[in-house]
């Protein structure tokens, strides 16, 4: 980036000099590890250190997706589980917390953008909002209220 993105792709509206050979191209670059859809405004992480209701979960990433707000189909709005295996390889995507984004009458509403996620020193996920100004808890198993 600037000039590449994605799986090496080389933006030529934005890169306007004459290269011998595609600037984007292995061995100077390397491909993306892992994609996301463009728009979906990544903007928090937390990788899991495991432990009590966590531990199926180890070693993978969260990621808090704020949305898009300049496309005709919304993307985004939504947490999403990157599984790795423990040397760090991409194994897939999931969603992991959704409803933020509610299709209704063929038009979208947007209830919720999550920003970020914090691991709370006893274990629940704390996940930022700042469409509706609130901090949402994900209890632990160990953590729920009786």
């Amino acid at each position: 980036w600037p000039n590449c993105y994605g799986n090496n792709i080389h933006d030529t509206d934005f890169d306007h000099n004459t290269y011998i050979r595609n600037p984007c191209m292995e061995p100077f670059e390397m491909p993306s590890h892992i994609n996301i859809q463009a728009h979906s405004a990544v903007l928090g992480l937390a990788f899991i250190s495991g432990g009590g209701a966590w531990s199926t979960y180890k070693n993978d990433l969260l990621v808090a997706l704020h949305g898009s707000w300049n496309r005709t189909e919304p993307t985004g709005y939504k947490l999403i589980h990157i599984k790795l295996d423990a040397a760090g390889n991409y194994l897939g995507t999931e969603d992991f917390v959704t409803g933020w984004l509610q299709k209704k009458d063929g038009s979208y509403e947007v209830l919720g953008r999550p920003v970020d996620l914090v691991f709370a020193p006893w274990g629940d996920l704390l996940i930022s909002d700042d469409k509706t100004g609130v901090i949402y808890r994900m209890y632990s198993q160990a953590n729920q209220p009786q």
